[in-house]
């Protein structure tokens, strides 16, 4: 029963927190909480819109994980912020997935994004790319997880769609597609 009430208090909370995120006209919550076992069992990945810094870059999304501390506590784990090159386009996030490709300590994050892509009818479709964080391990890293960006640039990313008519194939649009590629690679055994 005690656990139970835990569960119930701890999900009011989230939405609470949600909620407030949401009224803030900076950062706004895109997407359910979701328990994932990175950096520790039990942690909660959440999603929030994010303006352009400035910059050339469209809107982003922010990540942040809350990761169980002790007792019944956690803290907020900011892993970077991903930004579209395309203005006035967002990104959305396709998938999220854990793989050990060989790093020291553990399982690697994998976070898919996606842009649509329109262009008055000649070009229609979605650029794919995906993004490798490192895991922290018990560290507390306030400046953002490390981006393997090497690993990133060999995944690489692609348009699927039509431009003039005619249709283009992504290398991958899902986790199965970027594990493929990872075994072509040889990050994964086959």
């Amino acid at each position: 029963m005690k656990r139970l009430f835990f569960k119930l208090l701890f999900v009011s909370l989230l939405g609470i927190f949600s909620l407030q995120c949401y009224a803030d006209s900076r950062i706004n919550f895109i997407s359910p909480s979701l328990k994932i076992s990175f950096p520790k069992p039990n942690s909660i990945i959440q999603f929030f819109n994010a303006e352009s810094s400035g910059g050339t870059e469209g809107p982003g999304v922010e990540i942040y994980i809350q990761v169980p501390d002790k007792g019944n506590k956690y803290y907020s784990l900011y892993v970077g912020t991903i930004s579209s090159s395309v203005t006035e386009i967002g990104t959305e996030i396709v998938s999220v997935f854990l793989n050990d490709i060989g790093g020291t300590l553990g399982d690697e994050l994998f976070v898919i994004v996606a842009t649509q892509i329109s262009h008055g009818g000649n070009t229609e479709g979605r650029e794919y790319f995906t993004y490798v964080f490192e895991n922290p391990g018990d560290r507390r890293v306030s400046s953002g997880l490390t981006q393997l960006v090497e690993i990133q640039k060999q995944i690489g990313g692609g348009f699927e769609g039509r431009i003039e008519g005619k249709r283009h194939y992504a290398p991958y649009t899902d986790a199965n597609g970027v594990r493929a590629i990872l075994r072509k690679l040889g990050y994964l055994k086959q």
